[in-house]
């Protein structure tokens, strides 16, 4: 925000000067500031055959190298129609310098090869240290020999004399490079101003709270959910190509969908999770990147998922004697192996995919493509089958990959980092966790305060709510664009339009929001004791909306009509009142009488820190008003303390791109500016 309009952009008690309420009595604040075909290659000496889909040239590849391949031998022709059931992209050659030359050049993310024993005894130590290089593994006729050389090179998954346990060994090594991508997040020690050791960033701390949501989110009954998504995946399949790592065939695609559409039932989630599809792929895509319009596509196979994994843990726990271990590799940045020390916490985004077997979790660390400044670490986590934790389940017996020996974890899982040491023996770091309960007091303080300002009368609105608290106006629309076919009555309208129009006020759609909350005091006039609540939140956000457009005396009536509601219905220690103070001094700020609205403005940060926790964003929007109007009075260093606050608390309560924290850092920046001439 430039100097010239900082000061007609203050922030409101939910940082946006907006207060929403439900029919169930909660506090919502808004959270945004105003303020596949075949092709022939000519570079050997035989075709190199490629299947491949255009969307993007850096999926996985793999190559066969032998000597002797002959394209019109029979057992060649079978064995490519195998292979390309695995692999989507295919190449062969018989020449090793060709081969060689192929890795100069790809720009495939990570390339698996099969390899005849005596050109790999060649070509493996030439490409080992190749970061795109994931595995090997050598056909031969002579195990024994070959056994001998090849043991040294960790690429090496296995010396064989028949391609059947090839394609079985390269099936389930391309699943878990594909399944191991999670993002995650931390917690580090000695966080500043009091953060507890347990409380995970705020982004973090969304995602938990979006799982409950996903959850509990059922519109429909599960049959229309199955063949919704069915067809919105056949309507999609340009988008959902691009988004996944690497897709498969188009015939492949359509099969897979026909097949989900027809046999799908909730008790086989795993197994559909498990299978080598697009699906699983998809699930993991979108809960880390929070795809709104996916998620409550999916919600009914994410909870059908999680529910699946619950009912084995509960089953399974009973017949643990002992703590055993699970492993997981993972390639990550050297700043993120920094953060984590002894003691901090880490997150898992998605579900998390681990195996009992040290070897498969090695073989995506040995083989992973790194950039400059990244390293291959192992997670060792260590399982205590009598603490109560987020739920896991051994699935070998209802996994698609029987042999993967997996431990599938529900999403969004916790661990404490209890040492992080390099394994000399095995050449790479090794990072031991321990699950965290799920009931860990911080943590679960900070996401129930969340979780009472985002509760909707039904639980399709609070995903848009969330969205609306993290920012994400664009998305929280199509969430409530998309529920007005499931809304039925006249009260549930009132409360969609209501949120809309909070929406299009963020959007600085003022004509759009007016009309929505118009609608919505309609009803509530109509119906003054269905919910008073709703109707005084309206009323104040109109006041917003005059508010914006200089029409103060119209948001001034407004405000007021919003606070003798609330006296009526509220406690006098209830923090909605912080919010009516603050947006009154906002009235007070715009025509200048600087000491009333510092009153109010102090009167609402009272009321927050008598009645929310410390890092709310409440605290911190009022903070920054404060400092505003010392700014005005030229009282410079007591605004530069309540700037520096206010931003201190929001960076520790909203995620890290969230609209306010932009707000306060420019706030800031331009006081010191100011100061320093």
């Amino acid at each position: 925000m430039s100097k010239s309009n900082k000061k007609s952009n203050i922030s409101n008690s939910g940082n946006n000067k907006k207060l929403t309420i439900n029919s169930k009595d909660k506090v919502h604040k808004q959270e945004s500031s105003l303020a596949a075909s075949a092709a022939q290659a000519s570079d050997t000496t035989m075709p190199s055959h490629q299947i491949k889909n255009s969307a993007s040239p850096e999926y996985s590849a793999l190559i066969w190298l032998d000597a002797n391949l002959d394209e019109s031998n029979e057992f060649y022709h079978d064995s490519l129609i195998k292979l390309r059931r695995i692999a989507k992209i295919i190449y062969t050659y018989n020449l090793m310098d060709k081969c060689v030359d192929f890795f100069s050049r790809t720009k495939h993310e990570k390339v698996f090869m099969i390899v005849s024993g005596t050109l790999g005894q060649e070509i493996v130590p030439r490409l080992h240290p190749v970061p795109r290089l994931a595995a090997v593994y050598i056909y031969c006729q002579n195990r024994l020999k070959h056994a001998q050389w090849s043991k040294k090179w960790m690429k090496v998954k296995g010396v064989y004399t028949d391609l059947t346990p090839i394609y079985e060994s390269l099936k389930l090594d391309m699943r878990y490079y594909d399944r191991n991508s999670s993002e995650f997040n931390f917690a580090p020690t000695g966080d500043i101003l009091n953060l507890k050791l347990n409380q995970l960033e705020p982004s973090f701390m969304y995602t938990r709270l979006l799982k409950e949501i996903i959850l509990k989110l059922k519109l429909k009954l599960d049959e229309q959910y199955r063949e919704d998504f069915a067809k919105y995946c056949r309507e999609m399949k340009s988008e959902i190509f691009e988004m996944i790592d690497q897709p498969e065939p188009e015939s492949e695609y359509l099969k897979t969908i026909a097949k989900f559409e027809s046999e799908y039932i909730a008790s086989n989630a795993v197994w559909w999770y498990s299978r080598h599809t697009f699906i699983y792929k998809l699930v993991n895509k979108i809960l880390r990147n929070q795809t709104v319009r996916y998620i409550i596509k999916m919600s009914f196979f994410i909870r059908d998922l999680h529910e699946q994994i619950q009912l084995l843990y509960n089953k399974q726990c009973r017949g643990y004697k002992k703590e055993f271990t699970v492993y997981r590799g993972l390639v990550v940045s050297k700043n993120d192996l920094e953060k984590m020390n002894r003691s901090a916490l880490i997150g898992f985004n998605g579900f998390l995919s681990t195996s009992r077997c040290i070897r498969i979790a090695l073989n995506f660390t040995y083989g992973a493509r790194m950039e400059a400044g990244e390293t291959p670490i192992l997670f060792t986590i260590e399982i205590d089958p009598s603490e109560r934790m987020v739920p896991f389940a051994d699935v070998e017996r209802c996994s698609d990959f029987a042999n993967e020996k997996e431990v599938l974890f529900s999403m969004h899982a916790v661990f404490r980092i209890v040492e992080n040491e390099f394994d000399k023996n095995k050449k790479i770091q090794v990072v031991t966790l321990k699950p965290t309960s799920e009931d860990d007091p911080q943590l679960t303080a900070l996401t129930n305060r969340i979780r009472v300002e985002t509760q909707g009368e039904s639980e399709q609105y609070q995903l848009g709510v969330l969205l609306i608290k993290l920012g994400e106006f664009r998305q929280a629309e199509e969430v409530f664009e998309a529920l007005q076919e499931y809304v039925s009555n006249e009260a549930e309208k009132a409360l969609l339009y209501f949120h809309l129009g909070n929406i299009k006020y963020n959007q600085t759609e003022y004509a759009e929001a007016i009309e929505f909350y118009k609608k919505t005091i309609d009803f509530y006039v109509r119906n003054p004791y269905v919910n008073e609540h709703n109707l005084a939140s309206t009323y104040n956000n109109m006041g917003l909306i005059y508010d914006s457009k200089h029409e103060y005396q119209e948001a001034k009536c407004n405000y007021t009509k919003a606070l003798e509601i609330y006296q009526r219905i509220k406690s006098e220690t209830d923090p909605v009142f912080a919010t009516c103070f603050n947006n009154i001094g906002t009235i007070n700020y715009r025509l200048k009488k600087y000491s009333e609205a510092l009153e109010n403005f102090k009167k609402a940060l009272d009321f927050g820190e008598a009645n929310l926790p410390e890092n709310h964003p409440h605290i911190a929007a009022c903070c920054s008003n404060i400092g505003m109007v010392h700014e005005c009075l030229k009282e410079y260093s007591q605004a530069l303390s309540f700037y520096k606050r206010a931003l201190e608390i929001a960076k520790r309560g909203l995620p890290s791109n969230h609209p306010s924290i932009e707000l306060y850092e420019k706030n800031l920046d331009s006081l010191k500016k100011k100061n320093c001439k």
